[in-house]
């Protein structure tokens, strides 16, 4: 198939409060809900645009008649599909 790099470079960036958004868009959100001691298990309630931090973006983002990323197939083992596509 093709041959696994020597090296994978991390190009993400973290998810959390104050990090860049557009400036139209609202800040990111984090609030711890649920704690493992008082509530058996841990959660956390997330609010952001789908288009903070990193991404990926579709060409219908651009152009009308574009493509979503979901008439995208994969190509590289490190990048997963969801269940649904």
């Amino acid at each position: 198939m093709f041959q696994a790099p020597d090296e994978i470079v991390d190009l993400s960036n973290p998810i959390e409060e104050g990090i860049p958004t557009w400036p139209s868009f609202p800040g990111v959100k984090c609030e711890q809900t649920d704690w493992v001691a008082r509530d058996g298990f841990t959660m956390e309630h997330v609010e952001m645009r789908t288009h903070t931090a990193t991404h990926i973006d579709a060409p219908l983002h651009l152009i009308p008649e574009g493509q979503t990323l979901a008439t995208f197939r994969s190509t590289s083992s490190w990048v997963r599909e969801s269940p649904s596509t």
